[in-house]
């Protein structure tokens, strides 16, 4: 990482007042109808320290790359070469529930139904990589 964005994310970071953040993806391919996408990108939460988010940053932009990522990417029909990730850092909440609300039901498809899967906490277990 060349080190005037390493100094941007630190600069940023110090911005939000340091201490817990939350570092994941938002990647182009994200959301598409018929492919969520969610957890093949890698989330990190709770990230505290400077060096540890710029770690973090890297991995998570890395991330748009590991074969989990490339192989449901090849399973949708995605060209590989049309899609780009940014990556978020934002302040962690203590958070009493965590979830995903589906605008169509994930399973049928039905756009009449909404879905929402929710647990207590931060919600790993509904996003295994994210």
């Amino acid at each position: 990482m060349p080190g005037w964005l390493r100094q941007e994310i630190l600069d940023a970071y110090a911005g939000l007042g340091g201490g817990a953040v939350a570092v994941r993806s938002s990647a182009t391919a994200e959301d598409l109808p018929g492919a969520a996408f969610a957890g093949q990108q890698d989330t990190y939460l709770n990230v505290q320290g400077g060096d540890n988010v710029v770690q973090a940053v890297a991995n998570c932009w890395a991330s748009l790359w590991t074969d989990r990522a490339m192989a449901y990417r090849r399973r949708q029909g995605i060209n590989p070469h049309e899609v780009a990730i940014a990556v978020v850092v934002q302040k962690m909440v203590p958070a009493a529930m965590a979830g995903v609300l589906f605008t169509a039901n994930p399973v049928t498809g039905e756009r009449s139904e909404m879905v929402v899967d929710a647990n207590p906490g931060l919600g790993r277990p509904w996003s295994p990589g994210g």
